[in-house]
């Protein structure tokens, strides 16, 4: 092998080192980026995805709003008769920012995996209890000041949800619910920052400052 042979042979083995050592770096920051919430150009919520892999923070099954709150909420009056099943789920990096601080950090993302609970199975061996069933869709809530829609309050909730069609057709963005809709009540009703902590045992009992 003359020099000039070996010199860029050195070369190309340096650039692929390079690449290698660079690429567990480029995909952690892609992994990160990608657990931020997403708009599109009209400030719409794009559905989140790989939530199935952050947090998992608690559950409910037909758990059903106050009369009170669906005097002023009609659409949720028949969410307990429904018997859904609701898995939540919190960005890893918020997770661990709120044990460490008590605060939900701006940017936090909760999704709520909805299901219909399912009590019979195809081949036939339940003859109790209750299942996740059928997929519906998700409920996702985002903590962000400075969303492109213009809204200013710190917290927006977005339904992705498709109940009348058994979750065929989930939206891939969706604008976020109106403010008397989702945000005051859980302003009025939620265990601490607009968030159901009550409900959810891994973040229920963490030390907050306020």
């Amino acid at each position: 092998m003359n020099r000039g042979t070996w010199m860029l042979a050195s070369c190309a083995a340096a650039a692929v080192a390079g690449a290698v050592a660079l690429h567990p770096i480029s995909r952690i920051a892609q992994a990160q980026a990608s657990l931020e919430p997403r708009y599109n150009t009209e400030g719409l919520l794009v559905r989140p995805e790989g939530f199935a892999n952050w947090i998992f923070v608690g559950s409910n099954l037909g758990l059903g709003y106050d009369k009170n709150v669906t005097a002023q909420l009609p659409r949720e009056t028949a969410r307990a008769d429904l018997g859904e099943y609701h898995n939540i789920y919190l960005k890893p990096e918020d997770y661990a920012a709120y044990l460490r601080t008590g605060i939900f950090p701006d940017r936090t993302v909760l999704v709520m995996d909805v299901y219909e609970a399912q009590q019979r199975d195809a081949k036939g061996v339940v003859t109790a209890g209750s299942y996740n069933g059928q997929w519906l869709g998700i409920e996702v809530a985002v903590k962000n000041k400075n969303r492109p829609d213009g809204i200013r309050t710190d917290w927006a909730y977005y339904d992705f949800t498709d109940r009348p069609g058994k979750g065929r057709n989930i939206p891939p963005v969706q604008k976020a619910e109106d403010y008397a809709a989702c945000y005051a009540c859980h302003k009025a009703h939620a265990g601490y920052d607009n968030v159901w902590v009550q409900f959810y045992p891994r973040i229920r009992d963490v030390w907050h400052p306020n």
